[in-house]
């Protein structure tokens, strides 16, 4: 199980874990800085996420765009997140993973690994603790 270090992904991560007799200190439990939520920058922080539209918007014109008031850009987010890829494949190779993290950084992630365009990552629709589940053998 890999996981966001916000408390909200690591109280999900360890309700999962339970049903899969793992302890929240096992070392199949991995918390992930590159799992943390995309930045939006000074302007959203803390702003209702239903703002979040203005900022997809520009991604959608531009991955490469950083969020008025600074932040993360989707290429931004899709490097530290392919860099996780990187390192989960090498280590947990035939395993299945379980990956707990926010919104934007899990739609981005999956159009990483489904190899959809960056730009329309939101388009994925991904809700609140929603289970999504990809086939690595498709």
């Amino acid at each position: 199980i890999c996981t966001s270090p916000f408390s909200r992904c690591i109280e999900t991560a360890a309700r999962i874990a339970s049903h899969m007799d793992i302890h929240l200190h096992d070392a199949r439990m991995r918390r992930s800085d590159a799992l943390r939520e995309r930045y939006f920058g000074a302007a959203l922080e803390g702003a209702s996420s239903s703002l979040y539209h203005t900022v997809w918007e520009q991604d959608e014109k531009d991955s490469t765009a950083v969020p008025e008031g600074g932040g993360e850009s989707v290429a931004d987010v899709a490097a530290r997140l392919r860099q996780f890829l990187y390192e989960v494949e090498d280590s947990v190779e035939g395993q299945n993973v379980v990956i707990v993290s926010h919104g934007d950084s899990l739609s981005i992630l999956i159009s990483l690994i489904l190899e959809e365009d960056l730009r329309y990552h939101w388009n994925i629709g991904l809700k609140n603790c929603q289970i999504y589940r990809i086939d690595p053998t498709r």
